[in-house]
């Protein structure tokens, strides 16, 4: 694990966040990658701006976006390996399989000036 820092508390109006252990913190990432992966599931509603109005790194691409989340979520699962009993290796290779296998799946951040 990660040593400790603000986390649950770090986004909200209180000035001293209180500090999260680095159990808290992994399983808190993880959750949120795994509600990305759920919200970019999701059917876009037709009154919705685009999502390629704004995304300046996939240009709205979902399945791209789909693809990084995967890849991160292989690399957070990966992270428990020699560290705890919860390092289930299928679970790193389910998100693989479902990662950007070429660079053209692959999430391109351009730099701006």
């Amino acid at each position: 694990w990660y040593g400790e820092m603000p986390y649950t508390e770090a986004l909200g109006t209180i000035i001293t966040p209180k500090f999260d252990g680095g159990k808290v913190i992994f399983e808190g990432c993880l959750a949120d990658i795994d509600k990305a992966i759920e919200y970019f599931n999701m059917t876009q509603p037709g009154t919705a701006a685009p999502l390629s109005a704004g995304d300046s790194w996939n240009g709205g691409d979902v399945s791209k976006w789909l693809k990084m989340c995967y890849g991160l979520k292989a690399r957070w699962l990966n992270n428990l390996s020699k560290k705890s009993a919860l390092y289930k290796p299928d679970d790193v290779l389910a998100a693989l399989n479902k990662a950007a296998n070429s660079v053209g799946e692959s999430t391109v951040i351009a730099h701006m000036e």
